[in-house]
C-alpha cells in the first residue's frame, strides 16, 4: 500500500466512525510529551538555536504542543470539519516524506542555514529523507530498522542531543 493509499484508508475510517472535532480535542487533551523533551527544547532555545517541527500530526496537537514550547516553525496536518463539526478531509501540507524533505530544504534556504549545519530528529519512516540529509541525523526511540540503519545516532533520552550542540 502505498503513503497516500495509506492516508484515504484513514480519512475513510475517519468518515465512517463519525470523528467529530470535539473527539478528536478531547482525546489530545490526554496527550503527554515524552520525558525531558521540554527541558531540552528550552536549553536549544536558550542557545538561540532554531526549532521546526515537520510533522504530519494534526495541526490541533502540533501547534498546542509547538507554540507552548516556543517552536520557531511548525508545519503539520489540518485537519477539516464540515458545519456539523464532523472530519471532512485534512490538509496535509507535508506531504510524505519529499514533502518533509522539501520543507526542510526550504526552511534551510529561508533561514541561510547550510543543510550540513543542521540536525534532525526523527522517528518515522516519513523523516528518512530528512535524515539524510541533516548533517547530524538521530533516530528517537525508534523501532524502525531502516531508519536505525541510516542514522548517526539512535537515542532513548532526549537529553542525548545537547552533547551534540556547541
Amino acid at each position: 500500500m502505498t503513503y497516500f493509499e495509506l492516508k484515504d484508508k484513514d480519512k475513510k475510517h475517519w468518515i465512517e466512525k463519525g470523528v467529530k472535532k470535539d473527539d478528536l480535542e478531547e482525546a489530545l487533551k490526554n496527550y503527554k510529551m515524552n520525558s525531558h523533551v521540554e527541558f531540552v527544547i528550552k536549553e536549544l532555545k536558550r542557545k538561540n538555536i532554531k526549532i521546526v517541527m515537520i510533522s504530519e500530526a494534526p495541526c490541533l496537537l502540533a501547534n498546542k504542543i509547538g507554540k507552548r514550547l516556543g517552536f520557531d516553525y511548525i508545519f503539520c496536518t489540518d485537519i477539516l470539519f464540515n458545519d456539523d463539526n464532523e472530519f471532512k478531509d485534512y490538509k496535509l501540507n507535508v506531504p510524505g516524506p519529499l514533502g518533509k524533505l522539501k520543507v526542510f530544504k526550504d526552511i534551510c534556504k529561508e533561514l541561510n542555514i547550510n543543510i550540513e549545519e543542521t540536525m534532525v530528529i526523527g522517528d518515522h519512516m516519513n523523516d528518512i529523507e530528512m535524515l539524510k540529509e541533516a548533517g547530524i541525523s538521530i533516530a528517537y526511540d525508534s523501532k524502525i530498522k531502516e531508519l536505525d540503519e541510516i542514522v548517526d545516532l539512535k537515542i532513548e533520552d532526549m537529553r542525548e542531543i545537547l552533547k551534540y550542540i556547541d
